[in-house]
């Protein structure tokens, strides 16, 4: 575990070399939506990642502060050691050692593909820009992310008028919190949608939001929020860094 961290300290870095820059793909001619996801997934990451980057200021999906946490549970995870106020920081693309038990990770899923927020349960989540509410359920099998909400958010390319959809996964939710959507809800930058959910409703751990991202759309209300070393390299062309969308934070 590392010590605390100054949210001022990142607050302006840049989670990318290409911020601001001109993107290697204002040679290609306009493509719909729909034809930019036919792309080699390695092009469609890159384009999407410039998108984000280039995007108006996204609001916070939960107020942190300044001070937080930043966890290592690459050496092995202790739920009595992690900190929620301050709050806690979990990190993208990190192999966690002797996390998941249950059968659904088959002993081999342990590199994360989310970041995680652990704070207080009943802790408001936000929007982090507008979208809509595109599924939501309860995932209620030890472990697992308990009630669950998925958004699909519209990232504009204005200089080619091009538009890109990504979706977002806010996993360890309240069930009060499946009460107040459904699909197709709008939902304004900055509007609190949900809560954090305790540890009897969340899957068992201790309270977090699991916050991911996506360029595919996914089938049901759920992501892989851990995969296996065999599906790793596509993983990550899949499912950015949410720190596109949170910023830096380690």
């Amino acid at each position: 575990m590392t010590g605390y961290r100054n949210r001022k300290e990142h607050r302006n870095n840049e989670i990318s070399g290409i911020r601001n820059r001109r993107s290697p793909f204002f040679e290609k001619p306009f493509q719909p939506d729909e034809e930019i996801m036919s792309w080699p997934a390695y092009e469609r990451s890159q384009y999407g990642a410039w998108l984000l980057n280039n995007c108006p200021d996204f609001h916070p999906v939960i107020r942190i502060g300044e001070h937080y946490r930043v966890l290592d549970l690459t050496r092995g995870y202790n739920p009595d050691s992690i900190s929620l106020d301050p709050p806690s920081i979990g990190r993208y693309n990190e192999k966690r050692m002797n996390m998941y038990s249950t059968p659904q990770y088959q002993g081999e899923r342990n590199i994360h593909m989310g970041l995680d927020i652990w704070v207080p349960s009943g802790t408001p989540v936000y929007a982090f820009s507008e979208g809509q509410v595109i599924g939501c359920r309860d995932n209620n099998a030890p472990e697992d992310y308990g009630p669950t909400i998925i958004t699909e958010h519209k990232l504009s390319d204005r200089v080619r008028s091009g538009i890109l959809s990504i979706y977002a996964l806010f996993g360890h939710l309240s069930r009060n919190s499946l009460e107040h959507v459904q699909e197709g809800m709008l939902l304004k930058r900055g509007q609190a949608f949900a809560t954090v959910g305790n540890k009897q409703e969340n899957g068992g751990w201790v309270p977090h939001l699991h916050f991911q991202l996506s360029w595919i759309r996914p089938a049901e209300p759920d992501m892989p929020g851990v995969v296996s070393s065999q599906n790793h390299s596509d993983a990550l062309l899949t499912y950015p860094d949410p720190q596109l969308v949170l910023g830096r934070l380690y």
